[in-house]
């Protein structure tokens, strides 16, 4: 029999800090300013007509991706297509939400594994578990996590929300969907 992990090990003796403690590997900074972009590849212009051509016939449009589109700054972009209609959901992985909180909450986000994890300090944030909170609470009235995370950013006390595109999907009414994975997503 597997023992419950209230067993293993005192959760009362993990030291939880706040984000303000925390040295950040990304900052408000990185956020990329919005400016036209000229395209050089003939394979992204298609892409572009054809998502183009799918917002003229009222087709769905998803966007799936990873933290790293938010890492890389494209907050700002992510932001336009929706608000310009060519985005019509956005999936992405548990990472792209703790980063969005994270940096809609403090201005800053990404926290290096190598220096916390030693010390056992790795995803021990005050702040950051309060995603936990919030997911319990979608569950009990029937919301989607990304939904209940952007409108918590949307509606709360979140000093970068403008660059949050989960507050934005849930000022526009573009559903985000949240896909957090055991072992990669702390």
């Amino acid at each position: 029999m597997i023992k419950p992990a209230r067993d293993l090990f005192d959760r009362r003796q993990l030291r939880l800090l706040s984000l303000q403690q925390r040295r950040h590997g990304l900052g408000i900074d990185a956020v990329v300013p919005l400016r036209p972009v000229p395209c050089r590849r003939r394979d992204l212009r298609d892409v572009a007509r054809r998502i183009a051509a799918a917002r003229e016939r009222g087709a769905t449009t998803v966007l799936m991706m990873g933290a790293h589109v938010l890492r890389s700054g494209l907050q700002r972009y992510l932001i336009d297509l929706m608000e310009k209609g060519y985005l019509s959901c956005i999936a992405m992985n548990g990472a792209g939400m703790i980063h969005d909180f994270e940096l809609a909450l403090v201005g800053g986000t990404t926290e290096s594994v190598a220096r916390y994890i030693s010390d056992g300090q790795f995803g021990l944030w005050k702040e950051t578990g309060r995603l936990n909170d919030i997911a319990s609470a979608a569950k009990r009235r029937g919301l989607g996590l990304g939904e209940a995370v952007g409108r918590e950013i949307a509606r709360g006390r979140y000093p970068h929300r403008d660059v949050s595109v989960l507050a934005a999907g849930a000022r526009l009414g573009v559903p985000i969907t949240v896909h957090v994975g055991i072992g990669y997503d702390i």
